[in-house]
């Protein structure tokens, strides 16, 4: 998984050395620059803080893995080929019974509404 951390920070800034700094101790210790001004033009002191201890994490995981997409896919497709086939034999068992029933309603006697004559149909 893909984590990051994302800290605030804050920029600030301040000349380098304090001429009180470079007097006491820093002009005494480091001989390569001849006076004080020589001194803040080329040093630099980098502290870094954050603005709290507290940090953010983002952690990123799958939210498939490829065994559940293949289930979920095969149970899915299942389900469609299920009715499809369902469809099928519905649509084999109209067209086998559509003509027997036409065929039983063609030889079935008519009746009229004179109930004395009763004609049927050859």
């Amino acid at each position: 998984p893909c984590f990051y951390r994302a800290f605030r920070y804050e920029i600030s800034r301040s000349s380098f050395p304090s001429k009180p700094y470079w007097d006491f101790t820093l002009g005494k210790t480091v001989t390569k620059y001849k006076n004080f001004e020589d001194a803040q033009r080329n040093l630099i002191k980098l502290n870094f803080f954050t603005r709290s201890m507290m940090y953010t994490t983002v952690t990123q995981t799958k939210a498939y893995e490829v065994q559940n997409f293949i289930a979920e896919f095969g149970g899915t497709t299942d389900l469609l080929i299920g009715i499809s086939f369902f469809t099928v034999f519905q649509l084999i068992e109209l067209l086998c019974t559509q003509p027997a029933k036409r065929k039983q309603r063609d030889t079935s006697p008519e009746v009229v509404k004179n109930p004395d004559v009763v004609t049927t149909m050859t």
